[in-house]
């Protein structure tokens, strides 16, 4: 009746014939060789290497453990591009609100073609049009402005993600880009590490 018997080094259930009990045997997972009969203790019982032709005895260079400062670093690398563009597009749509709400407020108050005076309700509408207009294409942009760096600073991850979200609200292809790119990078494991560092310390990690 075959005995049931743990390999030493890896400790693989091995079934030995009741003849074999007494000779020596050899585990077909990592080639340790021991007698079933035999009790020893486990690391007695080094697993050798199979043999390859291929295998490179050649020494490996240790790879220092990795530390906070150096997922900071890669986060960094990470949401450099995505914060540019969103504080690129904020200042822009600074511009643009700035801009069109001037140009609302000269086409209203300027009188129509045939009539030296402009009625004084259609100038206080125009006014009132193009003052909403910069009121709300700047208030938007000034805190994806903020957010945007923050988020290259990695010192606030809402604020990060509140101008990410407000970027896909506007609704242009560009602002939807970097929107939908800062969130995504937002979410990954170590930039998430890194906001929160940071948080903790109230500063960047160093290396020792």
């Amino acid at each position: 009746m075959p005995l049931t018997v743990p390999c030493p080094g890896c400790r693989e259930p091995l079934d030995v014939d009741d003849e074999h009990r007494t000779w020596k045997v050899r585990c077909p997972r990592c080639a340790a060789e021991f007698v079933p009969d035999e009790p020893r203790p486990a690391d007695a019982f080094a697993p050798r290497r199979p043999p390859d032709d291929d295998f490179d005895d050649r020494p490996r260079r240790r790879r220092r453990p990795r530390s906070a400062a150096d997922d900071y670093d890669d986060a960094k690398r990470d949401v450099h591009g995505p914060s540019v563009f969103l504080e690129l597009l904020g200042w822009l749509g600074i511009l643009a609100s700035v801009g069109i709400a001037f140009l609302f407020a000269a086409i209203g108050m300027a009188p129509p073609p045939g009539k030296p005076n402009q009625p004084p309700e259609a100038a206080v509408f125009a006014l009132g049009f193009a003052g909403c207009i910069g009121v709300l294409g700047v208030g938007v942009h000034i805190p994806i402005i903020i957010g945007a760096r923050h988020l290259r600073r990695l010192s606030s991850r809402p604020w990060a993600m509140a101008a990410a979200v407000l970027a896909v609200l506007v609704s242009s292809i560009f602002h939807l880009a970097a929107g939908i790119w800062a969130i995504i990078v937002i979410n990954r494991l170590h930039v998430k590490n890194a906001f929160d560092d940071y948080a903790e310390t109230g500063g960047p990690p160093h290396n020792d």
